[in-house]
């Protein structure tokens, strides 16, 4: 009798422990797909990381524009002033005169134009006077703004080159209210403006040389939008 309880003592332990490698099995072979599937979410997380990073950095995001104008084609019109110290009579600054759309805090600027090389920009918005259509006038400045880089600019499909500047301090924009943009290069080489559209296909532009405004046709292309 005791030699039949030990025998049958003998059975269980070994299916016992027979069972329990099997179960010990099936728990590892459970643990690795989980692992792998973990794993494969994580790669296909940081391929979303990495191409939701490279939109970030080749396109702004912002909630919405206070202004916008399309780019028209590839043409540009001269923006810029060289950095000679007593500057140089092909010096010419472009304006766009524009009416925001929206009221809002402007916090990013983007427009278009040839390469820059990395020389900086300079951008100013000014009030516009309804008795100087075609000259800026007595104007009053809402804001300069100094781009000490290249803006981070990236080449597009027109042909020509993106720019866009996060501004640190936001300045307020009013809906209904006439203004004047120029966007210009600081450097040793001329720089053009991409041509734009959707205004009053007129911009207006100071030669240095000259010392007088001259018509520049067309509008420009650019946007100031807020976050």
């Amino acid at each position: 009798m005791m030699k039949q309880q030990k025998m049958e003592v003998a059975f269980c332990n070994g299916y016992y422990k027979n069972n329990l490698s099997w179960t010990s099995i099936i728990i590892v072979q459970q643990s690795l797909v989980t692992i792998i599937g973990i794993l494969q979410i994580g790669k296909k997380l940081a391929v979303l990381g990495g191409v939701l990073s490279a939109l970030t950095q080749s396109s702004p995001i912002f909630a919405g524009s206070v202004y916008a104008q399309l780019p028209l084609d590839t043409t540009t019109s001269n923006s810029f002033v060289t950095t000679d110290p007593d500057g140089s009579d092909g010096d010419t600054w472009t304006y766009d005169d524009f009416i925001a759309t929206q009221s809002g805090a402007v916090s990013n600027v983007t427009w278009q134009g040839q390469a820059n090389p990395n020389t900086g920009f300079t951008i100013q918005i000014l009030t516009a006077q309804p008795s100087t259509p075609d000259t800026i006038g007595p104007s009053q400045v809402v804001e300069t703004i100094n781009v000490l880089d290249n803006a981070s600019q990236i080449a597009n499909k027109n042909g020509l080159f993106d720019f866009h500047i996060d501004l640190t301090k936001p300045f307020a924009m009013i809906a209904g209210t006439h203004y004047w943009l120029t966007v210009y290069s600081n450097g040793p080489v001329p720089w053009g403006w991409g041509n734009g559209k959707g205004a009053n296909n007129k911009s207006i532009s100071f030669n240095r040389g000259q010392a007088m405004w001259l018509p520049a046709p067309g509008d420009r292309t650019f946007s100031l939008n807020y976050q």
